[in-house]
């Protein structure tokens, strides 16, 4: 019976030490978006979006209009003149409405991640065009 014990308690151990990882990597992460996002010094107003996908809202999935290859963009706020590059407010940085922005086919185009103790946060633009247009923007 002592060994039985014992094996649960180890195992309640492992999986706290797991736990405890896994919210030291969200918490990581969120520090790193954060540190990020206050480098990405754009002339308007930003966040971060997804372009969600048909798949991504059917019942076999999570519901959040997410694939496996969604990234997360730059999504203005404001509308964006800079030179030749033209967005509206509501457009990504890589693609303006007119363009291939992407069908809606949710009201929902904000992104946010959690972090270790699920408190949301703005995570950081993985979209590669997003990066490339705001590397003009970037303070070192």
């Amino acid at each position: 019976m002592a060994d039985i014990e014992q094996a649960a308690a180890e195992q309640r151990a492992a999986e706290a030490a797991r736990e405890q990882e896994r919210r030291a990597r969200l918490n990581r992460a969120r520090d790193e978006a954060g540190a990020f996002n206050a480098r990405l010094a754009l002339p308007v107003a930003w966040d971060v979006g997804i372009k969600d996908v048909l798949s991504g809202l059917s019942e076999s999935s999570w519901g959040d209009g997410r694939s496996a290859a969604t990234v997360e963009h730059v999504y203005l706020l404001e509308s964006l003149t800079a030179g030749r590059l033209v967005r509206q407010a509501g457009d990504f940085l890589c693609t303006a409405a007119a363009g291939t922005n992407g069908k809606r086919w949710s009201a929902k185009v904000i992104e946010r991640a959690h972090d270790g103790d699920g408190q949301p946060y703005r995570p950081r633009p993985t979209c590669k065009a997003c990066l490339a247009l705001a590397k003009r923007w970037m303070k070192d």
